[in-house]
């Protein structure tokens, strides 16, 4: 079915009101009028056009917004003279205005103000035919930044506001960089509009492993109080980091209570010796379950290793869990034979058991980058920055800290003491990222990170 151009449906209408000699005079006008168009210099075969096409969304406003939109373009167009607004053809999601006039230079010049106004949806676009169909044609992307701020686009600083975020979503994990367990950062240069959204969206650094690509789909949806110049919202180009994070989840094995006499000897040593054994059983015996669970067991570890008296002490729950827990002692015993020097007949013990925990380093970021859109650790030049790590509810599991990156090695990256006391190189590398890593001493395939970036002392994001 043709679409009926808006301009004959009005018409129409307005005929069916009309007095018949009315529309005599009518018809006698418009007859002299195309006479006195076709006296013009410009014939209707030589018309050039500008075609607007505008993406619909499912609201149910969008005609309307639409037809209030051609309502002010063609006042502009006849105000400007620079020709007709025609029709308009709604189809596939996109509603396209028709335009025609002498130029279609003029016309963009006429309306261009109009459309900007209008935020035209993604997607959006103007063509420019230079004559007849077939002519040659200018496209121009109405989302673009050319397009949306006939203004320069300008730089933070110089009595330019940093624009401040409001709603910056993490960006999602591709499948492929989870199952590599990669992490990194990806840099991106983009516009922040007067209008507070992001523009223009581009990789200056890439990472790879499909995040580059997730990185932009979330900065699109970013929104910000615009930058500031004198007093008037402005556009910003800008780069801004994305840094991807892998919080694992882990089962874990054990968190230890001693509760008869120790006799003033050591055990540390013991259970970390006999532990990493109970883990892998526990890791190979839990139940896969995305939600955090746990459980107590309480037994004695007799003088030759063997294990007596074992029952749950923590609340009636999980029933697979308990039986994991209790299949996860069984194999491992018996365990080493109690410490030499240790003259008791053995020791009571509670193992705590646990699955879907975190490990999580701590800071992750600094409360005023965070103020300020930043989603990364900044540490200053030769300063020293305190790291600490958490195991869900346990805090400070034995952990072995380092420190890596790309732009550097052993002590350019910085040094890390073995309590997570981190010291920032005096010169920064470059790039300007490193990777502070925590490892369970009790199992190295359980390990937590975090993404730092160097900055030099004038660069500090706050004052």
């Amino acid at each position: 079915m043709l679409a009926m151009p808006r301009s004959v449906r009005l018409g129409i209408a307005a005929l069916l009101k009309t007095p018949f000699y009315v529309l005599l005079l009518t018809g006698a006008l418009l007859v002299s009028e195309r006479m006195w168009r076709n006296t013009e210099p410009v014939s209707a075969g030589e018309e050039e056009t500008l075609l607007v096409g505008l993406r619909l969304s499912s609201s149910a406003d969008d005609v309307k917004r639409i037809h209030a939109l051609e309502d002010k373009l063609s006042a502009a167009i006849r105000q400007s003279s620079a020709g007709e607004l025609d029709r308009d053809h709604f189809s596939n999601g996109t509603c396209i205005i028709y335009m025609y006039g002498p130029s279609a230079e003029r016309l963009f010049a006429a309306t261009i103000q109009i459309l900007r106004e209008f935020h035209p949806p993604p997607g959006s676009y103007v063509v420019k035919r230079f004559g007849r169909q077939g002519s040659k044609e200018e496209r121009v992307d109405l989302s673009s930044a050319p397009f949306l701020f006939s203004d320069r686009i300008y730089r933070v600083g110089g009595g330019v506001s940093a624009p401040r975020p409001i709603y910056t979503p993490d960006p999602d994990y591709s499948e492929e960089a989870r199952k590599s367990k990669y992490q990194g950062m990806v840099v991106l240069w983009l516009v922040i509009g007067a209008d507070g959204h992001t523009h223009e969206v581009r990789v200056a650094r890439r990472l790879g492993m499909g995040l580059d690509e997730k990185a932009i789909e979330a900065v699109k949806q970013w929104q910000f109080e615009p930058a500031m110049k004198d007093g008037q919202p402005v556009a910003v180009q800008m780069n801004v980091e994305v840094s991807f994070r892998l919080n694992q989840n882990y089962n874990y094995c054990c968190l230890v209570d001693v509760l008869s006499d120790t006799m003033g000897v050591d055990f540390n040593p013991y259970f970390a010796s006999v532990l990493p054994d109970l883990g892998k059983n526990w890791d190979t015996l839990a139940p896969q379950s995305p939600k955090q669970g746990g459980v107590a067991i309480q037994f004695a570890i007799l003088k030759d290793g063997r294990v007596a008296d074992m029952h749950i002490t923590s609340p009636p729950g999980n029933d697979s869990l308990d039986r994991a827990a209790r299949d996860s002692i069984a194999r491992s015993s018996p365990f080493e034979p109690l410490p030499a020097e240790f003259k008791g007949k053995n020791i009571v013990v509670r193992m705590h058991f646990y699955t879907a925990i975190t490990m999580i380093i701590s800071p992750q970021i600094n409360q005023q980058e965070h103020d300020l859109g930043g989603n990364q650790f900044v540490v200053v030049m030769g300063s020293v920055q305190q790291f600490s790590v958490s195991l869900g509810s346990i805090k400070d599991p034995a952990v072995t800290w380092s420190v890596s990156g790309d732009g550097c090695s052993g002590s350019t990256c910085g040094t890390i003491s073995a309590t997570g006391l981190y010291t920032a190189p005096i010169v920064g590398p470059m790039p300007p990222f490193i990777m502070v890593k925590a490892t369970l001493a009790a199992d190295p395939n359980k390990t937590a990170s975090v993404l730092v970036k160097i900055v030099p002392p004038r660069l500090q994001p706050f004052q």
